[in-house]
């Protein structure tokens, strides 16, 4: 796990010397079933790495030049490639505990680092949807 833990940031870090220019054009969608919870980034291009950020605070800050805003005391609650202009993440309902309230941002890592806008997060007991 601390191994994931260093290599998101390296990987977003490395990337940014790649970025042409950055672009606010990844989309985060956020789905509550009573079983799980479903993220779907989506981004214009393909293939990219898919990053889901998870953090308590909706601060953003600017990491590095060329680089958009991104979510301040995050972790990564995961990452991965995607096709077809999605990456989506599937993780248990268990994770997230009842009635805290969190921020969530899909980032996707092409040419340009493309970055979505906040989407606040807070589970209640008997929530879907």
């Amino acid at each position: 796990m601390k191994l994931l833990r260093t290599l998101i940031p390296a990987a977003l870090m490395l990337a940014a010397p790649l970025a042409a220019q950055t672009h606010p054009g990844a989309d985060l969608k956020v789905g509550v079933t009573w079983q799980d919870v479903e993220f779907e980034v989506r981004a214009p291009a393909d293939p990219f790495l898919g990053v889901v950020l998870i953090g308590l605070d909706p601060v953003l800050i600017c990491c590095l030049p060329d680089m958009p805003p991104l979510l301040a005391g995050s972790v990564v609650l995961g990452w991965g490639g995607g096709s077809e202009g999605a990456f989506v993440l599937n993780l248990p309902r268990a994770t997230f505990p009842t009635g805290v309230k969190c921020y969530l941002q899909g980032v996707a890592v092409t040419d340009a680092v493309l970055s979505s806008e906040l989407v606040g997060l807070r589970l209640e007991v008997g929530e879907t949807g």
